[in-house]
């Protein structure tokens, strides 16, 4: 598509935002249930949070799951953080499932070091995780088969463990300030041979911390992301931040934004350098629902964007493909009701039309200005009377 087809596209993006309900509704209160996993691993009783994502309960959707260490702690920002961006589109609804932290240099770290006898117990929180915690996980709950692990300076050093270790058992990880000078700096002497040898699955990896965090730290995970691009090892994707601002512990909350951000960056759909086709976008829509649950969705400017820009192109019928996928992912939001009527009816489907205008009167409160509950019923009312009248532009369906 030309670029011109785009300028009502975004003249009318104005429009929704305006009206989004994603600004102005009032959004449930997230929910946090905590529960015991008997580990017999560990030889102990673990509390784990879990937070559901909005509207897991009224559907049949399954969802990917948010393993995020120390999750006491961060549970706050980070259900807030994945809940405001799936409801934008950047990011799938997700499970978040906080592991509480009962020992850090036990279950994080690798190796013992001396002075500290509890250290080095990385391989059995590994096997509780993928032999009882995940198990237990996806026994309970709907969920997909994307898995992603989150983790901070400890945390974050047994990420850098695990994605060695047990290469196939997430999909994703989120690495903040890790504490890779753990062992004489072991994950990255560990590393030089690792990913030189060892093909990988797919996976995203985030790598952030803060430019205030202490020289060492960040000096240790550029080592570390030295020796990826030194290695270019097959199937991992990453990226590395340095965020300006933040120090050791600020960084958690900005660098699970902009992790998330990155790890589900091939949710919104590119269009190739030859062109649109509905066909590479219908793909792409199975693809994302595929890799990341059935309830995924595009961004609603993403949808409205290329149906507005097809619309203009007297392209109908593959805008109201798009439309349709718009309500399905955005419902109650009355404007795109309107947008899909309006290209119903330029296909001459003039029973889907009305239905359409209809659930927009339904969805709509607003009596003035642009999109109205009275203007929704007078164009059903207007195809109404075509179709009784045998008008042609109605014989489509």
């Amino acid at each position: 598509m030309k670029f011109a087809y785009w300028v009502v596209a975004l003249a009318t993006s104005v429009l929704m935002l305006m009206f989004s309900p994603n600004l102005s509704a009032q959004e449930p209160i997230v929910s946090v249930n905590e529960t015991i996993v008997r580990s017999d691993i560990l030889d102990e009783n673990r509390p784990i949070i879990v937070s559901l994502p909005d509207g897991y309960e009224d559907s049949d959707a399954n969802y990917p799951v948010l393993y995020m260490l120390d999750g006491r702690q961060n549970m706050l920002h980070a259900i807030a953080t994945m809940d405001t961006l799936s409801s934008l589109g950047f990011a799938p609804k997700m499970i978040f499932v906080g592991i509480v932290s009962t020992n850090r240099s036990r279950d994080y770290t690798p190796s013992v070091v001396e002075g500290d006898a509890n250290s080095g117990g990385a391989a059995n929180f590994l096997a509780f995780l993928e032999t009882e915690l995940i198990p237990s996980i996806e026994q309970e709950y709907r969920t997909s088969d994307h898995r992603i692990l989150e983790g901070h300076s400890f945390g974050g050093l047994f990420g850098a463990y695990a994605l060695m270790e047990r290469p196939d058992l997430f999909d994703a990880y989120i690495i903040l300030s890790p504490a890779l000078w753990w062992g004489g700096e072991e994950m990255n002497a560990r590393a030089k041979t690792y990913f030189a040898d060892n093909p990988q699955p797919a996976t995203h990896i985030y790598f952030g911390i803060g430019q205030e965090d202490g020289d060492g730290m960040r000096q240790e995970l550029g080592r570390f992301v030295e020796t990826l691009e030194t290695a270019k090892p097959e199937g991992l994707i990453w990226r590395h931040d340095e965020i300006a601002g933040e120090d050791h512990m600020s960084v958690r909350l900005p660098g699970h934004y902009q992790g998330l951000r990155y790890v589900f960056e091939d949710l919104q759909f590119t269009m190739a350098d030859t062109g649109f086709t509905i066909d590479d976008f219908i793909a792409h829509e199975a693809n994302i629902r595929a890799r990341y649950g059935t309830a995924a969705r595009q961004r609603e400017a993403t949808y409205h964007d290329y149906g507005m820009a097809l619309l203009q192109a007297e392209r109908a019928d593959e805008a109201a493909a798009i439309f349709e996928y718009l309500v399905q992912g955005y419902p109650g939001y009355h404007p795109n009701y309107n947008f899909l009527a309006t290209a119903y009816e330029k296909l001459g489907r003039c029973e889907s039309a009305i239905a359409a205008y209809e659930d927009a009167a339904k969805a709509s409160t607003t009596q003035t200005g642009t999109f109205t509950r009275a203007g929704y019923e007078e164009k059903a009312t207007r195809l109404r009377e075509a179709m009784a009248n045998g008008a042609e532009m109605c014989k489509a369906e």
